[in-house]
């Protein structure tokens, strides 16, 4: 039987060369600058964090909830986000503290004030921010639209780009591999049709010990092939483990992972599978997502790997699908079960009807194929009713649930599953999309 350490191979015992590699990443420095699209969001009323940090993760940026400003000035001591999002009452403390925190620390990024109390008095917390020379934008206030929350994070982190004050993160994949910082988060597919769990998207977050949650387009801008492929191998077993405590609680998904091809080329996935995919008849296989634009250029190369893998209960879904090569024959010669629509075009669905009507040929396209579609990063309530309207089968994004780790995915399962009892024991069930965000 093979276990984790043995597809991790290439990662010594104690880790010297990795931590020899990134000594760096792995001390606590003094951070230079601010973190790249992050932010800090503080308030003592867990709903209210809970809805920023999902916006927030649906920009594809990353968000540190806390409830009192003693949090937030040690959290600075470990890295300075772009953003901090605070309500004037804190537990344990309030907004002017936390200002004197943030000004002797000499914070450079923005402050948001979201707070429910008088209008004067918010302005007149707002004027001791800037006494302090922080930089204060105009407050919000509660209860809030969630698009200006995305406008606001939007805004700072297109102009977090441009920063002189901006630094990057070094975080070394390998030392978080073998320090043990790596885990997946699950973000759920929802079918638009039937309103019911379609499958999860499987994703790598790395939760370092100075900077929290790191997200991969932070900690994969530097990491080798050889490393891509350990990680890639990590997330394989990673899936496999963690499914059985998904079935434990009556839910059995299929789960899809972003896949490289040099991975399905040099990894024997066919192996690992054989030695440790669950033996349970309802395990459902995986979904093994391929860019569109790779799979089309090195199609030669993965098309034996990829019919082996279908073997073992592996299919294949074309990521980006609709970006450039989009074609009948592509669908029918990979086998392809599934596409992901391009993101810009699905973004635009509800915008544009130019775009409405290439999502809904794509759609057209997949469907000819017996392929099912799906959306990804879905916002709002008007791009997941453009989609429905499309034909699309299935849609995933902040707007229907942000990605999450296991225990968090184990209780939201745990709740749907009790939610679709009752939908069912009450007669049919309406296609009204806009239910599916309740």
């Amino acid at each position: 039987m093979f276990g984790v350490g043995k597809f991790l191979g290439g990662i010594s015992a104690d880790g010297s060369r990795a931590a020899r590699a990134s000594h760096q990443s792995y001390s606590r420095i003094a951070p230079r600058g601010l973190r790249r699209r992050s932010c800090f969001v503080v308030d003592d009323d867990e709903q209210t964090r809970r809805v920023i940090t999902a916006v927030i993760d649906g920009l594809g940026a990353v968000s540190t909830e806390m409830a009192s400003g003693d949090e937030l000035t040690t959290a600075l001591d470990r890295f300075m986000p772009t953003l901090v999002f605070m309500d004037i009452n804190l537990r344990d403390s309030d907004a002017v503290e936390t200002f004197r925190g943030l000004a002797a620390r000499k914070y450079a990024g923005a402050v948001q004030l979201v707070s429910g109390q008088h209008p004067q008095l918010v302005a007149a917390v707002h004027a001791i921010g800037l006494k302090n020379h922080l930089t204060m934008l105009p407050p919000i206030e509660k209860p809030f639209a969630v698009s200006a929350i995305r406008d606001i994070a939007k805004s700072q982190f297109e102009a977090d780009e441009h920063g002189v004050l901006t630094e990057d993160l070094a975080v070394d994949l390998d030392l978080a591999l073998q320090k043990g910082w790596i885990e997946l988060w699950y973000q759920p597919k929802i079918d638009l049709r039937r309103r019911r769990l379609a499958g999860l998207s499987a994703s790598p977050r790395v939760r370092h010990p100075d900077y929290g949650i790191v997200l991969p387009s932070e900690f994969m801008k530097r990491a080798s092939r050889p490393s891509t492929r350990r990680l890639i191998e990590y997330m394989i077993v990673s899936v496999l483990r963690e499914w059985q405590q998904l079935r434990q609680i009556g839910s059995a998904p299929k789960t899809a992972i972003h896949i490289s091809v040099d991975a399905l080329a040099k990894l024997d996935i066919a192996k690992m599978l054989r030695e440790l995919q669950p033996t349970q008849s309802d395990w459902p296989g995986f979904v093994f997502e391929l860019t569109e634009d790779h799979a089309v250029r090195d199609f030669e190369i993965i098309r034996e790997t990829a019919a082996q893998l279908m073997i073992y209960g592996v299919s294949f879904s074309l990521d980006e699908f609709g970006a450039g090569y989009s074609s009948l024959n592509l669908l029918k010669e990979f086998m392809v079960s599934e596409v992901s629509l391009s993101t810009t075009i699905a973004a635009d669905c509800a915008k544009s009807n130019q775009s409405f009507l290439m999502c809904q040929s794509l759609v057209n396209l997949a469907h000819s194929a017996n392929a099912l579609t799906t959306g990804k990063a879905v916002e709002d309530q008007e791009a997941l009713a453009a989609l429905y309207k499309t034909g699309c089968d299935i849609a995933q994004g902040p707007v229907l649930c942000r990605p999450m780790p296991v225990p968090e995915l184990l209780t939201y399962l745990r709740v749907k599953a009790q939610t679709q009892r009752r939908i069912m024991s009450g007669g049919s069930v309406a296609p009204a999309v806009n239910s599916l965000t309740s």
